[in-house]
């Protein structure tokens, strides 16, 4: 949609906006997934055990296919440095502050929504701390233009998580309902994952070591997968 309206919008401010999100968002969109996917794939070859490197199951072929896609269009690397160098410390993070300036927004328009309350809250630290990592990087990176390569590849990941904790909260917010002393999100397809990494961004936020401390996977009895805080 952003290329569209940067393609085809009749207003000006209206295109440079978009055109600016999408240059900021390209390389988390890029490396961002394709990191995860490589991760999800491992892990399935993990579960085979030794079988998951022979053939037979197709494990090593996946993980092979997935491996690819970090080197794609640009390595991963890369990805992180344009992103960390180019998108946001070349124009002193106007377009992150763009994007930042969304989030914000819609922070605080959900301040009195106590369903999407638990997911507003840690979305609200990962904003704040991206802010300060984004300043404490590119002072370091005034002295030696290295701290801000050293720091590409995290600093992609903590964007990422930023993004994708905006997108369930955005997209995810209708699947949220009630259920006994659980309160569960049930979510499918893409909004599925978006939300095991919102669990990630809370795991993060509350100092746990993983978000499997926090969360727990759930079924609703439909077959769609459900993510459940339990209390």
């Amino acid at each position: 949609m952003q290329l569209d309206i940067e393609e085809k919008h009749p207003d000006a401010e209206a295109r440079q906006d978009a055109a600016d999100l999408v240059a900021l968002l390209t390389p988390v969109a890029k490396a961002f997934m394709t990191d995860n996917g490589y991760t999800a794939a491992n892990l399935g070859m993990q579960v085979f055990g030794g079988h998951g490197f022979i053939r037979e199951w197709g494990m090593e072929q996946l993980v092979r296919d997935c491996r690819i896609s970090q080197i794609y269009e640009g390595t991963n690397g890369i990805q992180a440095i344009d992103l960390l160098g180019r998108k946001v410390l070349m124009d002193q993070g106007q377009k992150l502050r763009k994007f930042t300036k969304q989030i914000h927004r819609f922070c605080q328009a959900q301040e009195g929504n106590t369903a999407l309350a638990e997911f507003i809250g840690p979305l609200s630290k990962l904003l704040k701390e991206i802010g300060e990592v984004t300043m404490s990087v590119g002072m370091a990176s005034i002295q030696n233009r290295d701290e801000a390569c050293a720091a590409a590849t995290d600093y992609l990941r903590l964007l990422g998580h930023l993004t994708y904790a905006l997108a369930v909260g955005t997209h995810g917010g209708s699947g949220l309902r009630q259920t006994g002393s659980r309160r569960c999100r049930v979510l499918s397809g893409q909004d599925h994952h978006c939300a095991l990494l919102l669990c990630q961004a809370a795991a993060r936020s509350r100092g746990t070591q993983s978000q499997h401390q926090v969360w727990c996977q759930a079924t609703d009895g439909t077959g769609r997968r459900a993510f459940c805080l339990l209390t």
